[in-house]
This record gives structure tokens, C-alpha cells and sequence, in this order.
């Protein structure tokens, strides 16, 4: 990643429940080589159906340097309506 530049979390979630109108929350954390967290996201899925849906979560940094980590942990989760 160049310095300067945001960075975001893409990725596919397949939500295979019953509920047509399902909330799906995720959350992404970065994780330095200390396993202490350094950075992380969020974002809602709403009004989901059963099937498979790209989504993005930005790192919030706004131009700053980018923060080194070892590894990424994607969440995802179902949330009451």
C-alpha cells in the first residue's frame, strides 16, 4: 500500500437463512504481530435476503500513514430488527 492512500475491506458474505429481511453486521480488525488490535471497521448489511453480497469497509484514516499488520479478522453477525 502506498503511504497517503485509504484502505478498505472488500470481500462477499453468503447469508443462507430463512429470514428475508436479515440485519448483517461485520466488523474487521487488524492485527499487529503482538496480536494487539491496530485498526478496525464496521458496517451494516440491510434488508438481506438469502444469496451472496459483495460489501466494503473503509479504513477510516483519511491519508494518514498506513498501519502495519499481521494479520485480518472479519466478523460477521446477525443483528435484531
Amino acid at each position: 500500500m502506498c503511504p497517503g492512500t485509504d484502505a478498505k475491506v472488500t470481500g462477499i458474505i453468503r447469508y443462507s437463512g430463512k429470514a428475508i429481511n436479515a440485519r448483517i453486521g461485520l466488523t474487521s480488525v487488524l492485527v499487529s504481530a503482538g496480536h494487539d488490535p491496530v485498526e478496525a471497521s464496521s458496517t451494516v448489511l440491510e434488508n438481506m435476503p438469502a444469496g451472496d453480497y459483495p460489501f466494503e469497509m473503509p479504513f477510516l484514516r483519511y491519508g494518514a500513514e498506513f498501519t502495519p499488520f499481521r494479520t485480518l479478522v472479519v466478523s460477521a453477525f446477525m443483528l435484531p430488527r
